[in-house]
């Protein structure tokens, strides 16, 4: 209920961060302690939560099990399909608010804010502006 409710009793007494969860809290603490108890038993990596290990473990079997519905395309992350997507669709939602440039990808426009003189604490990633509620479903056009 508390999910539904909005609710978020379990706050973390180093940054802005709460949850409905205290299981979410406690794994997002290791954020602050460093603690990596997910350990991969092919190579060194390690992190902080199961999904994190279960989504490196593609790297080592092969698995692409997300799929462009437009072209052959597959990779083994969500968000690397939903950034592919935007080939087809020519979205570009990052744009620099001091010249026309826009692009498609974060990373560039972090990279292009640099040219401006901007640093890393004046950068707004729009996907994390609270008026955006969710990203879109893939093959739908971003905001």
């Amino acid at each position: 209920m508390k999910t539904h409710s909005g609710e978020k009793p379990f706050a973390c007494p180093l940054c802005p961060y709460a949850s409905a969860h205290l299981d979410n809290l406690k794994r997002h603490q290791r954020v602050h302690t460093g603690e990596k108890p997910y350990k991969c038993q092919l190579c060194d990596y390690a992190c902080g939560n199961l999904a994190n290990l279960k989504r490196h473990g593609r790297i080592h079997s092969g698995d692409k099990p997300f799929q462009c519905s437009l072209c052959s395309y597959s990779c083994n992350q969500s968000m690397n399909l939903k950034r592919h997507m935007l080939r087809h669709t020519g979205e570009k939602p990052f744009q620099c608010r001091d010249c026309s440039y826009t692009t498609g990808h974060w990373d560039n426009y972090k990279r292009h804010q640099k040219i401006h003189g901007h640093t890393a604490e004046s950068w707004v990633n729009p996907r994390n502006a609270k008026a955006l509620l969710a990203p879109p479903a893939v093959g739908t056009a971003l905001p």
